[in-house]
């Protein structure tokens, strides 16, 4: 098979033996945390929360941000400060490790802060999957001013950040999945539901912690993640082999497609939206040029008797 011949194959191989060697696994995800994920820039969570906001309403969907979750945040909590000085009520950043404290919290709020005030425009950025009819700061969505009390409250929580905190505006759970009595009205991931062991079981959960009619909006990274040439290349690797590539590592990467995140949601969620992007699927030698993943809307199913 192709993917048999794939160097970076037999690379990813020899990296998932390694994680059965007491330490090596723990030394890894240490450094996987201290990395800079694409959240540790507020430009990009500045552009993605708004175009998330956009495509949301040029889909003619109007979420309730009135307690709003975000599933797998890497430690980074600009996204979060995004929606809440957009309006969002409170946010809450529901993750299985506690990493809060390797990123510079203080240094996201002051630059969004200068990015909403600026009313800087949006960009197309590959990493995000989908593509908006405008790129202009959506001012008809907004409409606001930032109050001293709303960032005040912010670098509040911030400073005291840790897992399980409960703060005015923000608040941590972790791990997440352990607490079902908590309630969002939206709940929100990108570049997350790719790297869970088993999703359907992670539907579920969101399903429990998410409010009758509530929307959850994933954004979903489809490619080998460097794993093979090929940005589907996973797919056709053989399961011994695959499992050898996994190693002693929760967490690390599925092999859904599209069409089997869809299909899973669709047992706990009616989705309302879903679109493939794969613009590029081929890898270059030195990176991947750019992603190709999906983006899913859903309502859950859960409905509110009250109505």
């Amino acid at each position: 098979m192709k993917s048999m011949l794939d160097v970076r194959v037999l690379i990813a191989v020899v990296k998932g033996l390694l994680t059965y060697i007491p330490g090596v696994e723990a030394w890894i995800t240490h450094r996987k945390r201290a990395s800079r994920h694409s959240c540790a820039d507020p430009w990009f969570c500045y552009n993605l929360w708004l175009s998330m906001l956009v495509f949301l309403h040029e889909q003619n969907i109007i979420p309730d941000l009135s307690n709003i979750g975000e599933l797998g945040t890497s430690g980074s909590l600009g996204v979060g400060i995004c929606a809440l000085l957009s309006g969002a009520g409170h946010y809450t950043a529901l993750d299985v490790v506690d990493s809060y404290a390797n990123h510079d919290q203080e240094y996201f709020l002051s630059e969004i802060v200068k990015l909403f005030r600026d009313e800087t425009p949006l960009y197309e950025d590959k990493r995000i999957n989908i593509k908006l009819k405008s790129y202009d700061y959506p001012k008809h969505l907004l409409n606001l001013i930032i109050s001293d009390e709303v960032i005040k409250n912010i670098r509040s929580d911030i400073h005291n950040i840790r897992a399980n905190y409960e703060g005015k505006l923000i608040s941590t759970c972790v791990p997440w999945h352990t607490k079902p009595d908590q309630k969002y009205s939206f709940i929100f991931s990108r570049a997350v539901l790719e790297h869970v062991s088993f999703p359907n079981e992670v539907y579920i959960s969101i399903s429990e912690v998410l409010l009758p009619n509530a929307i959850a909006y994933h954004d979903i990274e489809l490619h080998s993640h460097g794993i093979s040439r090929e940005a589907n290349g996973h797919w056709f690797i053989n399961d011994f082999l695959w499992k050898l590539i996994i190693g002693d590592r929760d967490n690390y990467m599925n092999r859904f497609t599209f069409y089997d995140h869809v299909n899973a949601m669709r047992e706990y969620f009616d989705v309302i939206h879903a679109s493939e992007n794969k613009s590029q699927t081929i890898l270059d030698d030195e990176s991947m040029d750019s992603v190709w993943g999906c983006v899913i809307i859903c309502q859950n199913k859960k409905k509110d008797r009250g109505l």
